[in-house]
This record gives structure tokens, C-alpha cells and sequence, in this order.
């Protein structure tokens, strides 16, 4: 959930405004006379000639602080699909923000420029979301010309925390980006993945930073890789106003307290009574794990949530009412319950390492997007406000990471809380195993056709995007998912029997998910002459495989451990022998720097009488894959899809 914090009363600032000059962008504009033509970038489809990015926070009265946000951005489109993608301009439309400036023109080969007027600005309407927009149309873009657009929005100042990105997957040119402020506020800024840091530039009225570089080379949105989190980019944030004293603005020790007291509700008797009733109602079990479970569960399959922000459904009393929240009124029920049922908890705000790090070094704001609840007698999570995920397995990208944790503090009939930050471990890979046990015949009528049995047993991660949902599911749509299952393997089965397990409402977490088939195949057996080719790989399912031209820049991000355990046994023919068993035979794995196994892929087998027992197993431990580290993990990965390649040769004796 993304939470925007602002101060109550919105920095009372003690500054004389008689000197305050006009704001930046009135005095700044494109070139008469635009000369951004004729240098050579040859085969680069799109090239950033220049890019300023310019924000202003200015007085527009003694009282009110806005924030003019400024884009200037000149491009070379270089062929046919660029332009194609860029004969639409869009305007920055959002109904917090005012725009003051949008221009747009076109630059072409011969040095003809042509400005797009407002009568090229077209009114439009998303047909999924509703949503209207407007965007200018250009006219005469060719292969080579250049694009050149500039913007000014007024906005609400956002100055807790700021992501702002500077990096993209094409070459950018003179980037800079400009703050500037009254004298008296101070910002700090953090440059991450080799920006330089901002420096302060001399200014007689206002305050003013910079942060300029020559080139920004391109980085490719490689598979697999967090691309806003691991490109160059800053944050920033107001540090200090010189004229009240008043310093940390984006402080966490005033979320904490803003944030333990909004949420922690105070019930009266009789709403205590109506929250008593709805936890025995969803709360089963003996265990500590089993009460959170099935709390998580309950509130999360009777409470329908709701993105409309009105007061009746951001209490306690009005959820447990019209079973109807918003994400605040959710979360406070959940607290609420907590409380009530006395169990330990801290709350937790962190972001999503898939598009910003938490970074524990650098208190700001941005970093608070998102909640969960930690249970320090467990040590598990939950996504309280995230109802595709179930206590103990919450969104996984808010794991491996940074967290504000907030803990309450009680002393005498006084209560408060203190926030802390401290790292979110991701969840162990043996809590989340995909299981596969296949039993495997050759039909006595028919030596080109097996007869499977397949055993699939699913927890944790693997099981969570289906099993705490499937109950509310008819017996068609059931239906369908076994069959998407089955057919990971292959189309070509003819299935007997198939049955699906611990499928009840709050089996999640108590019970595997299992799915049991038999089913026939030929599409396992090939013949070759007077020998068979088994592909015994294939009946692991279908395998990603990685690749990569070239050298892995960005770490590869995965959203949670796992494993993988399977488990073949193949009763074979009379009469015949496998000359290249030891085919199956692979062995990779990665060690960390602790000399720990982080991932791995092994596979083996045994051999007694016509009894074939083969594993294949995998593990991956890990989420986060440095560059360094990348090939180590391709290399297991792609074991995986090298295993489902083997065939094995049947011939007789």
C-alpha cells in the first residue's frame, strides 16, 4: 500500500519574500535556433541529446509552498520502430497536478523545424481503466530526426522522499538534474549505482544543487533484473528549514509514532465485544502458527477490500460492519484483533526491492510503501493488506530487504512506539518445495506408450497463487487448472484419473496441495530403428532456459527461494538395457562466500533389476544473483533444461 506522509501543519517557514526571484522555468527555454544535427550514432536506434530534469519548490504566497517540476528532453529518433513508438506525446495528466508549460517540435535531417501546435492535442479515454488523457500527434518524423519536448507541471510538494531516475536503456547525453529551494530549506540527496552525488552551486537568493554528467550509457532491461532499483538514480528529500530550527524532516522516529498511533484504534467496550465475536469466529487451532494462520485467512476471505477512501470503511467498527475495507481499515482490524488477542507483533514498512531498495542508511520516505507484520515468536511474516498472499509467505519482494520496523513501547499507563530498521530475511527455499513422484510403465499392449502415475505435491510459495483460493473455484474451473497442470509435461496424455487434495478453505499452510494423475502417453517414446528413445527429461516438465549475449550487467532478482524435488521410477521392459544411463547424471551447484550451497541441480540413479530410480532435484537458496555470480547461476539453471533434453536408448539385450 503506498502511503503518503505529510505533516499536519505544512512548514510554518519564517522567510521574508520580498527578494524572492521569479521561478526557474520562466526564464528558461529551447534554443532559437536548434543545432542538435549532424553527428554520426550510427546503428543506435535512439540517442538522449540532453536531458534536464528541474525541481522547484517556491513560495507562491507567505504560506503555501508549491513544487514546479520541469522535463526537457531532446531525442534522436533513428529508425522506423522508435519513431512509430514516439509519433504520440503524451501529457503528464494527474488530477493533483496543474500543467503550466507543454511544447513539442521536430527537428528533421534538412534542418526544417516544425512546432506542434494545440491543435495537434487530441483528447482521449482508456477503455479498461476509464481514464482520460491527451496527447500530441505528430507530423513529419523520419528516420534521423529529432524530437524535442518540454514541461512544466505544478504539484503539491513532495519533499519526505523522492525517486527520481536518470538512466535508461538508450545513450543519454548532458543529463542533469537541478533543485532548487528558498534559502532556507536544506535537502540532502543519496546517488546510487554510479550517479555522481549532487553538489551545491553558488546562488544569492535561493538554494540550488545540481547533479550533471557528460553520458549516461544505456543499460539493458535484462531478464530477470530489478531495472529501476539497480539504474542511476537519487533520492532526495528535505533535511532542514534554517529559518524554524527544525531539522530531519523525513524522520523515522515520527513515522513510528504518526504511524502506531493512526493505526492502532481505540475500541470502546462494545466494539471490543464485536471484535471478540469475530475472532472466535476466525480464529481455530492451538499453536501460535495455526491462531495467525487462520486470522489471516478469515480476514482475508470475509473482508472485501475497497480502493474508495471514505471514514466508514477506515474503522474498526464500520469493517467489521460492512465487511468492507480500505487497505488502512484492513490493517487496522488486523492490528485491532492482535491487540485484543494479546500476541506480539511489530509493524513494518519497507518498499519493493523490484523497484526501490530500502536503503538503511538514508532515512526517506519513498522507502515506506508498503506494510507487514512481523511476529517476533514465529519470526514469520504477513502482507496484511495483500490478500493474493497468506501469513508466513507475504509478497516476496518485500523480503531480502530493508524494513522500518515499529515496536510498541509501554511504560506505566503510558504507551508509544520506537521505529527501528532491520532486515527482512527472505523465506527459507525448504519452506516452498514443488514435489513430483512419478510411477512409470510400459503398456504391455504397447511398448511406445507409458503409463504414468504422477504424485504432485505443492507448499509455501508454489502452492500460494492457487491453494488458499481454490475453494471458492466450480468444478470446471478446477478442472481446468488440473489440466494445466497435467499438460506441463505434455498435450499427449490420455488421463484416467485425476484428483486434487487439501483443497478446503484454510488448508494453506496445514496441508501440501496435491494433485494426483494416471495417465497414458506415446509422446515419451521414440522410435529409432530397432531401438526406443526414451525421454525420460521431459516427464520433469518443461524447463527455462537462460541466456545471455552479453556480459551480465544488473543482478538477476528472484521473487522467492524454492525447490524442487522429483522422484522417477521406471519399471522397464523385460529384455532390455539402457547403454547411456549415466547420461542423467549431472552435478552443479554454487557455493557463497560462507561455503554455503546457495543453488544447486543434481540428478542421479539407481539401478536394480528392470527397477530404474532417478532424481532430479533442485535448490535455490538465494534470491538476489549477483553479476558476478550469474553464470555460476545460469549454469544450474540451465541443468534443469539440459536434464530435459535426455533421452534414453532402449534396446534389447
Amino acid at each position: 500500500m503506498n502511503y503518503q506522509f505529510l505533516l499536519t501543519a505544512f512548514l510554518l517557514f519564517s522567510i521574508s519574500l520580498q527578494a524572492q526571484e521569479a521561478p526557474y522555468y520562466e526564464s528558461y527555454d529551447w534554443s532559437d535556433q536548434p543545432s542538435y544535427m549532424g553527428k554520426d550514432y550510427g546503428d543506435q536506434v535512439i540517442v538522449g541529446l540532453f536531458s534536464n530534469v528541474v525541481s522547484e519548490f517556491y513560495f507562491v504566497d507567505s504560506k503555501s509552498l508549491v513544487e514546479y517540476y520541469m522535463e526537457h528532453e531532446i531525442l534522436l529518433l533513428n529508425s522506423d520502430k522508435i519513431i512509430e513508438q514516439y509519433n504520440k506525446v503524451y501529457l503528464p495528466y494527474d488530477d493533483r497536478k496543474e500543467i503550466v508549460l507543454h511544447k513539442v517540435r521536430v527537428i528533421n535531417i534538412d534542418g526544417s523545424v516544425i512546432e506542434v501546435g494545440k491543435d495537434k492535442i487530441f483528447d482521449a479515454k482508456d477503455e479498461e481503466t476509464g481514464n482520460q488523457y491527451q496527447y500530441f500527434a505528430l507530423e513529419g518524423l523520419e528516420k534521423g530526426s529529432v524530437l524535442e519536448r518540454m514541461y512544466v507541471y505544478k504539484r503539491y510538494p513532495q519533499y519526505n522522499g523522492k525517486y527520481l531516475r536518470l538512466q535508461e536503456d538508450y545513450d543519454k547525453n548532458e543529463v542533469s538534474f537541478q533543485l532548487f529551494a528558498p534559502s532556507n530549506l536544506i535537502f540532502a540527496f543519496k546517488s546510487y549505482n554510479g550517479l555522481p552525488q549532487a553538489v551545491v552551486k553558488e546562488n544569492d537568493s535561493k538554494n540550488h544543487w545540481i547533479i550533471s554528467v557528460d553520458k549516461l550509457e544505456a543499460i539493458d532491461k535484462e531478464e530477470g533484473a530489478s531495472y529501476n532499483a539497480n539504474t542511476a538514480h537519487v533520492i532526495y528529500k528535505l533535511d532542514s528549514n534554517t529559518a524554524s530550527s527544525s531539522e530531519n524532516y523525513a524522520s523515522y522516529a515520527t513515522v513510528a509514532k504518526n504511524i502506531y498511533k493512526n493505526l492502532n484504534e481505540e475500541l470502546s467496550k462494545r466494539e471490543s465485544k464485536e471484535l471478540d465475536k469475530f475472532i472466535k469466529n476466525a480464529v481455530v487451532g492451538n499453536s501460535l502458527d495455526e491462531k495467525l494462520s487462520s486470522l489471516d485467512n478469515y480476514i482475508k476471505e470475509n473482508i472485501f477490500k475497497t480502493d474508495i477512501e471514505e471514514e466508514k470503511y477506515n474503522s474498526v467498527p464500520s469493517v467489521l460492519k460492512n465487511k468492507i475495507g480500505t487497505d488502512t481499515g484492513i490493517i487496522k482490524l488486523y492490528l485491532a484483533s492482535l491487540n485484543l488477542m494479546e500476541i506480539d507483533h511489530e509493524i513494518v514498512l519497507t518498499s519493493s526491492r523490484s523497484s526501490e531498495k530500502f536503503d538503511p542508511e538514508f532515512e526517506a520516505y519513498n522507502y515506506l510503501q508498503n506494510y507487514l507484520i512481523y511476529f517476533p515468536e514465529t519470526k514469520k511474516y504477513t502482507s496484511p493488506d495483500d490478500f493474493s498472499t497468506r501469513y508466513g509467505y507475504p509478497d516476496g519482494y518485500l523480503t531480502d530487504n530493508y524494513g522500518l520496523f515499529i515496536t510498541k513501547v509501554k511504560v506505566g499507563n503510558f504507551e508509544s512506539s520506537v521505529g527501528e530498521v532491520k532486515f527482512i530475511p527472505a523465506v527459507s527455499a525448504k519452506d516452498t518445495q514443488d514435489i513430483m513422484r512419478l510411477d512409470v510403465k510400459f503398456s504391455s499392449k504397447d511398448n511406445s506408450v507409458i503409463e504414468v502415475d504422477l504424485r504432485n505435491e505443492l507448499t509455501g510459495y508454489s502452492a500460494a497463487s492457487l491453494q488458499p483460493f481454490i475453494f471458492r473455484l466450480d468444478d470446471d474451473t478446477r478442472e481446468e487448472i488440473m489440466l494445466s497442470y497435467a499438460h506441463r509435461l505434455t498435450e499427449d496424455m490420455e488421463i484416467t484419473e485425476k484428483v486434487m487434495m487439501n483443497v478446503e478453505k484454510g488448508d494453506f499452510g496445514k496441508a501440501p496441495l496435491i494433485m494426483n494423475y494416471k495417465f497414458s502417453s506415446s509422446d515419451f517414446i521414440e522410435k529409432a530403428g530397432r531401438k526406443s528413445l526414451f525421454k525420460i527429461g521431459k516427464l520433469i516438465g518443461g524447463q527455462t532456459e537462460l541466456y545471455q549475449e552479453k556480459e551480465r550487467k544488473l543482478p538477476y532478482e528472484n521473487t522467492h527461494n524454492r525447490t524442487y524435488d522429483r522422484e522417477i521410477t521406471v519399471y522397464l521392459p523385460d529384455g532390455y538395457t539402457i547403454p547411456n544411463l549415466d547420461d542423467i547424471k549431472i552435478d552443479k551447484q554454487f557455493k557463497n562466500d560462507k561455503g554455503e550451497t546457495v543453488f544447486y541441480f543434481k540428478s542421479d540413479y539407481t539401478l536394480e533389476g528392470n527397477i530404474l530410480k532417478v532424481i532430479a532435484n533442485e535448490f535455490y537458496d538465494q534470491t538476489v544473483v549477483l553479476p558476478s555470480n550469474y553464470e555460476e547461476y545460469r549454469t544450474v539453471i540451465n541443468s534443469a533444461a539440459d536434464f530435459e533434453k535426455i533421452s534414453l536408448i532402449l534396446q534389447s539385450k
